[in-house]
């Protein structure tokens, strides 16, 4: 989900309580197994079908050395039999066969491409320790690329409109409800309004009275006194808690409830004021307890993600030369000299640096408003820089500023020293963002906080990022920046 609210937990329910009808009671057991049936058998076929090329391409194409002799089909098929159970096996675990999942899709695409290389090296270790025959490494690599494509196609093609149609079916649905009236209520019912994760369906608040999200208009269920009734008669399947902490006997009332009612709930962390969720879960003697953690990013974790940086960097660069190419002469054609703009940013540890962008407003554009945002329309810019801005063509020079080490692929979207003096006095933490390079994609971007959007939003996802970073994290970003690129209203 968009916002940033958290699963704490499920409460035990109470043995003598009836069992809730969950929403798709009297749905044919038949119709809740097809998207799960269907993912997993296409999944198979598709692993099956990259091997097959990889074992053609290989050996019997003539492309890549063909042998004289060479093994037969037939002795692949353990290792093809061994390799397809791994990959389900963590397709599974990583709930990609699950109706009424919440994820978008960039992250079902991370999850893929995760479970892919876990399998990858599981089936090189399972061939080492336990196989008589050595598979051709060919052969290995390029059915496991060709499964990556595959199984990000099907799911962005045929499993995306076999889980729109089970949903028109009420099939997976999850029915939510929000209650309370906290600092992030209005960002969570605009998420699940104008954003919704797929088989979400918003049906109102509870305890908060009659409110509005921009031009629609949010039910209210009614009172908080009648919860158990109401979540009996709506036929909720999750409730989102957005009560301040300082009211903590009225959460622990509605908690209860939630477990009468077999209702799964969420909270949305504010502990003593706290912006994100940076803590970890653990006990002492028996005592729960939350520990609360700030990590950035060092060690091998900045190893990695700076070896990542510069692998994926130079095979980006690589493969837009064409696009960089086409990109430099029309902006030569349109406006003239420079082609490119340079602006100071503040980065890694409140250092400056020159990041460099396409231009795509005039010369001048700042000589009579000094330091501004863009805005929708922006009178300042080019003719081509409509189109660049569109489609965020404009930011493709960035990739020099990752390969100097001045910024990462992902990270907090670097700010100018005149923005970062006022927010700091006005945004609490705001320098925390600095803590890691300044990214060309981040957490708040993909979340929808682009442009001229809430500074203090924008910071609670940018510290977010920081707190709980992993190559994982980043992977999660990048694949959510690629399924929603151009979308965002805000990209002016």
């Amino acid at each position: 989900m968009d916002s940033p609210a958290v699963r704490v937990g499920e409460i035990e329910a109470e043995e003598r309580h009836e069992h809730r009808l969950p929403f798709h009671e009297g749905k044919p057991l038949a119709m809740q197994a097809v998207f799960p049936v269907v993912a997993l058998l296409t999944d198979a076929a598709w692993i099956v079908v990259s091997f097959v090329i990889g074992y053609y391409v290989r050996f019997s194409l003539g492309i890549l050395a063909p042998q004289a002799q060479y093994p037969t089909l037939q002795s692949y098929l353990p290792g093809l039999a061994g390799a397809l159970i791994i990959w389900l096996v963590l397709l599974a675990r990583s709930g990609l066969y699950q109706m009424g999942q919440t994820r978008c899709l960039g992250d079902q695409l991370a999850a893929v491409f995760k479970a892919g290389a876990l399998s990858f090296l599981l089936f090189l270790a399972a061939a080492f320790f336990f196989g008589d025959q050595t598979y051709s490494r060919i052969v290995v690599a390029v059915t496991w690329m060709l499964t990556l494509v595959l199984l990000g196609l099907n799911r962005t093609t045929l499993l995306r409109g076999v889980s729109r149609w089970l949903t028109r079916q009420g099939i997976g649905i999850t029915r939510i409800a929000v209650i309370g009236k906290g600092p992030h209520t209005a960002k969570i019912l605009h998420n699940l309004t104008y954003r919704p994760p797929p088989g979400i369906v918003l049906l109102g608040t509870i305890g908060t009275g009659q409110m509005n999200c921009g031009d629609t208009e949010i039910a209210d269920l009614g009172s908080l006194d009648h919860l158990g009734r109401l979540l009996s008669a709506h036929r909720v399947d999750r409730l989102i808690i957005t009560i301040p902490f300082q009211h903590h006997q009225r959460i622990l009332s509605v908690l209860r409830e939630c477990a009468r009612s077999r209702v799964s709930y969420d909270m949305v962390p504010d502990l003593f004021g706290m912006m994100t969720t940076g803590f970890q879960a653990t006990d002492l003697g028996g005592v729960p307890l939350l520990v609360f953690r700030s990590r950035p990013i060092d060690g091998w974790g900045a190893v990695a993600k700076r070896v990542t940086d510069v692998v994926v960097a130079s095979m980006m660069v690589v493969g837009l030369l064409p696009v960089l190419g086409l990109v430099a002469l029309a902006i030569l054609r349109d406006s003239g000299r420079p082609i490119f703009f340079g602006q100071k940013r503040v980065g890694l540890n409140n250092r400056l640096f020159t990041m460099y962008k396409f231009r795509s407003m005039r010369i001048d554009a700042e000589e009579a408003s000094g330091p501004v945002w863009a805005t929708p329309e922006d009178p300042r810019r080019t003719n081509i820089g409509r189109f660049l801005r569109q489609w965020n063509l404009d930011e493709l020079p960035q990739l020099w500023n990752v390969l100097r080490g001045e910024m990462s692929l992902v990270g907090p979207r670097p700010e100018r020293p005149f923005f970062v003096e006022r927010f700091r006095e006005q945004v609490p933490r705001y320098l925390e963002r600095h803590k890691v390079r300044a990214g060309m994609t981040g957490w708040a971007q993909v979340n929808g906080l682009r442009g001229n959007t809430s500074i203090e939003e924008r910071t609670r996802f940018d510290i977010y990022y920081v707190e709980n970073w992993s190559l994982w994290f980043d992977l999660k970003v990048l694949f959510r920046t690629l399924s929603e690129w151009a979308k965002s209203k805000n990209a002016y």
